[in-house]
Order: C-alpha cells, then sequence, then structure tokens
C-alpha cells in the first residue's frame, strides 16, 4: 500500500483534495501496451517538454559509476565552454 500511496500527491484540502500522479508514479504506472502500439505515434501519450523532476523522482540510479563519471565530466566541459557566451536580447 505504501508503494501505491507513494505515486500520488494530494493537492487541496477537504472536500476539495484531488489525488494526481507523482512523477514516479507516472514513471512506474502500468500501460496496456497493445493498445499503445496500436495508436499512431502522434495521437500517442507523451510529453511534450522535458521533465526535469524525471532522475531526482527515481529511487535508483539508472548509471555505472563509470557513466555517472563520464556524464559529469561532460556537464563541467560544457559549463566551462559556455560561460562567456553572451546572449543576444531578443
Amino acid at each position: 500500500m505504501k508503494r501505491f500511496l507513494a505515486r500520488l500527491k494530494a493537492e487541496g484540502r477537504g472536500r476539495a483534495t484531488r489525488y494526481v500522479l507523482t512523477p514516479y508514479g507516472k514513471l512506474t504506472h502500468s500501460i496496456d501496451s497493445r493498445a499503445y502500439g496500436a495508436r499512431e505515434p502522434d495521437v500517442r501519450f507523451g510529453y511534450t517538454r522535458y521533465q526535469f523532476d524525471l532522475f531526482p523522482a527515481l529511487t535508483f540510479n539508472p548509471f555505472l559509476e563509470e557513466e555517472h563519471a563520464k556524464l559529469a565530466q561532460a556537464t563541467d566541459s560544457y559549463r566551462e565552454r559556455t560561460e562567456t557566451l553572451v546572449y543576444p536580447r531578443v
């Protein structure tokens, strides 16, 4: 039961309370893969923007230590190269 409740987040109070899936819940809830595959790709549900809360929502580390080190190095390199960039005003 605790595992199921970890997927929900309460919004509002009293009788106006509604429950929505947390990012972890969206990531781990089951779907009907046949129904999903039967729909046209442009009609399938999905996200339209980057999900910044995806990795913090995971309860495990999906990367090996070597992969994590390589990603950290790439991030540091990117930050060093873009520190001095000046963006034009729009």
